[in-house]
Parts: C-alpha cells; sequence; structure tokens
C-alpha cells in the first residue's frame, strides 16, 4: 500500500511550471507492505515511456519507505507529464498507478509574429489609420498565454509597458490592438511587444520601427538677389539660373512648385519644378519665365515645397521690379 502525506503535490499539479516546483524535488508519498515478505523495489514513471528508482531493497523485511523522493526535472517532456508508480514486494506481489499526479512543464517562451512587417515602412507626419488596426499576436502551445504588453522605444527613452490583453488564458491572442500617436516621438519609435505565459515565459520581440517626421522641408540660398533691388527692364540673369537648395532628411522631399504671385497675393501662374523627388536634396538651377510677369508692376516670386509626410513649406523667394515701358516726353512750344 502506499499513503500520500502531502497534499499540496495533488492541489498543485493543474499549475504550469518552468522551473521544478519545490514539492516535486521532496514528495512525501510513503510505502508500506504489512506482509512477510517486505517492500524490494519501488519506481516511478513519465507518461508511461520511462521508469526512474525510488527504491531498491536487496533483504527481506523492510516494511516501510518513508524518504522523500524526487522527480527528475530533465526526465520531464514540455506539456502534461503523468507520474505513475510501480511498487513490488518480494514475493512478487505489485500495485501500478498510472496517474498518481501530474507535472506540466512549459519552458518555451511564447511566440511572437508580426504578419506586416513594412506596415510603417514610410515617415508620418500624423496618425494613420493603421495604427488603430494593429495584427501583430502571441502564442502559446503549453500554458497559454497568459499577458500581452506593448512599449515604445525612442529618443525620449524606453516607455512603460502598456497592456494589451491581461490575464487571458488562450493559445493564440490574435485580436487587433492599437498604439495612440501620444507615444510616438519625433524620429525613430521602435515598438517592443512582450508576451508572458502562464508559467513565467517571458518573449520579446522589437514589431515595428514608426518614423514620424516633425520638420517640414527647409529653403536655403546664397544668391546675391542685390540686383532685384531695382527696377529692370530684360530678364535678370538671377531668373536665369536660380539656385536655391531644398532639403529634408527625414522623410524627404516630394513636390517643389513656384509661384508667380502679384502684390495682392494673387496666383498669376504656378510651375513645377519638380514631383514625387522622394531624395533628402534638390539643389538643381532652374529658370523662370520673364514673359510671365506683368509690366510695371512688383511681382514675387514664391515657393511650395512638400515632403513625403505631408509637410508643406511656402515661402516668399523674392520680388521683381519689371519696367518695360518707356519714359513719357511732352513738351511745350510757346
Amino acid at each position: 500500500s502506499y499513503n500520500v502525506v502531502t497534499p499540496i503535490a495533488i492541489a498543485s499539479q493543474n499549475a504550469w511550471y518552468n522551473v521544478p516546483p519545490n514539492w516535486s524535488n521532496s514528495l512525501n508519498i510513503y510505502f508500506y507492505d504489512q506482509n512477510l515478505s517486505g517492500l524490494k523495489t519501488g519506481y516511478y514513471s513519465l507518461s508511461s515511456t520511462m521508469s526512474y528508482v525510488i527504491f531498491n531493497y536487496g533483504t527481506y523485511g523492510v516494511s516501510s519507505s518513508e524518504q522523500p523522493w524526487a522527480v527528475s526535472w530533465n526526465a520531464l517532456i514540455e506539456g502534461t507529464n503523468n507520474i505513475g508508480l510501480s511498487i513490488m514486494d518480494h514475493a512478487e506481489n505489485s500495485i501500478n498507478v498510472s496517474d498518481l499526479l501530474k507535472i506540466r512543464k512549459d519552458i518555451s517562451a511564447p511566440t511572437i509574429v508580426n504578419p506586416y512587417p513594412t506596415a510603417f515602412d514610410d515617415y508620418l507626419g500624423g496618425p494613420v489609420d493603421t495604427m488603430n488596426h494593429i495584427q501583430a499576436y502571441t502564442f502559446d502551445n503549453f500554458s497559454k498565454i497568459k499577458d500581452f504588453y506593448f512599449a515604445v522605444s525612442n529618443n525620449v527613452g524606453f516607455g512603460d509597458w502598456i497592456p494589451i490583453s491581461v490575464n487571458v488564458d488562450v493559445v493564440t491572442y490574435n485580436q487587433p490592438w492599437v498604439i495612440p500617436w501620444s507615444v510616438i516621438a519625433g524620429g525613430l519609435n521602435d515598438v517592443w511587444a512582450q508576451a508572458v505565459d502562464r508559467a513565467g515565459n517571458i518573449a520579446l520581440s522589437k514589431v515595428y520601427t514608426i518614423k514620424r517626421d516633425v520638420t517640414p522641408p527647409a529653403v536655403t540660398h546664397n544668391m546675391d538677389l542685390s540686383v532685384l533691388d531695382k527696377w529692370v527692364r530684360t530678364k535678370p540673369a538671377t531668373l536665369s539660373s536660380v539656385n536655391i537648395m531644398f532639403t529634408d532628411s527625414e522623410s524627404r522631399l516630394d513636390d517643389i512648385f513656384y509661384e508667380i504671385r502679384n502684390d495682392s497675393q494673387s496666383v498669376l501662374y504656378r510651375y513645377t519644378i519638380t514631383q514625387n523627388y522622394n531624395m533628402p536634396t534638390y539643389n538643381r538651377a532652374w529658370s523662370v519665365n520673364w514673359s510671365d510677369f506683368p509690366d510695371n508692376v512688383t511681382s514675387q516670386i514664391w515657393l511650395l515645397v512638400s515632403d513625403n509626410a505631408g509637410w508643406l513649406t511656402t515661402t516668399k523667394a523674392m520680388t521683381v521690379l519689371k519696367d518695360t515701358i518707356a519714359p513719357t516726353l511732352s513738351w511745350q512750344t510757346h
């Protein structure tokens, strides 16, 4: 016969473990034989595949075995292990128990899957709908998923872990979740996911890098515009080769236009310098059409440059004074 003295072994067998539970190292399960021959051998088995010695008495007359014994953690497979017993006396009477207790072993971290790793390849100037339907998910085939979190790391630091779902009990958690725009700083933002299973194993994975562009395109030039400070009749050389640099080091330049406006800011003409450029710098010389400037008035050249994140820079580049009407001569005779 055998006697289970410590009930914690039975009460804890529904839990999952990633390290040996304390009770598995000192099982107070005692064995007795009141017959004449006495105990001979005692084994425990793991899911009926392997047997391990608990005791082996070579002499007759040992009526009891009351030493705590341990289950080998390394011998356990991942998953549910049924612990069985096989006890024999010297007369070869035996008792076999196939499922005395269970030990559930899980030493594998959950898996985090990102089915759309390129969802945020482009720089963003503001929130996009994709951030409201994040598809990265997690699963655990043994103890199941317990908690799922995300955090954002950027030039501000590593942010707090934000719960996606906590205290669940599912093999796969694949519900869409949200990344608030408020946690995204300017520059590069690494989005990390953390999954915890019910055995305490933790998985950590960088699932996205979100690039936030907070800087509009820049317009710079070193041109000598003093020639435009006076009224001119013919096209100045400055307007035949306009050297203005456009830059955007984050999301890159998209479209560049120039406009000719009158003093009341009405747009007379708009021309394309480049479109869909997708480079960080544009510094090629370009020319304006002199005939587009109205005669005998003050006109202005304005620049409009956008980037791929949606930022737009609008700036006045220069003022043009065009006078093509000759002076009027009048006299009186006496």
